[in-house]
């Protein structure tokens, strides 16, 4: 299981990296209306099945109280990563204008921080109160997924 947290926090760093290379304009995202790159679906699934993955993870070491391990502890901070890179990239609905997801969209930047300390705390309870902290971990990657997600909502 280890070695599958691992795996997730790659995914997610891979995700995040992309989402990076958006916003910091080193990825086109159309010229179109609603045209993103053409990367994106594929980019977006990776990333949900590895939310989705690590949230599953979490609450099983949490379940089995496995002591803490390092790549399981960093889940929650690598889907909060990918949730920022997210907020901050470029909304297709709006090409080819560069109008970022974090201006005026569907979440608040006050919910978005939150999560991410929310994300730090349960990464640190994970090193140190490993059952708490994957429990939490869990809930907190389910919720920055929900958001990373839900980013274009409200168009």
């Amino acid at each position: 299981m280890r070695w599958a947290a691992a795996a997730v926090v790659l995914a997610l760093l891979a995700a995040t990296s992309y989402e990076a290379a958006i916003a910091l304009q080193w990825l086109d995202i159309g010229r179109q209306p609603g045209e993103a790159h053409p990367q994106e679906n594929r980019i977006l699934n990776i990333a949900l099945l590895a939310d989705l993955t690590g949230a599953a993870l979490a609450a099983a070491f949490a379940q089995r109280r496995i002591e803490a391990a390092w790549a399981a502890s960093m889940i929650p901070l690598a889907a909060a990563a990918f949730m920022v890179a997210r907020f901050y990239t470029f909304d297709p609905y709006y090409a080819p204008t560069l109008r970022r997801m974090s201006d005026h969209g569907f979440w608040p930047p006050w919910w978005v921080f939150t999560l991410v300390a929310c994300s730090l705390l349960s990464g640190a309870l994970a090193l140190t109160r490993p059952r708490i902290g994957y429990g939490v971990g869990a809930v907190v990657v389910l919720l920055t997924a929900l958001t990373a997600f839900a980013m274009e909502l409200g168009h």
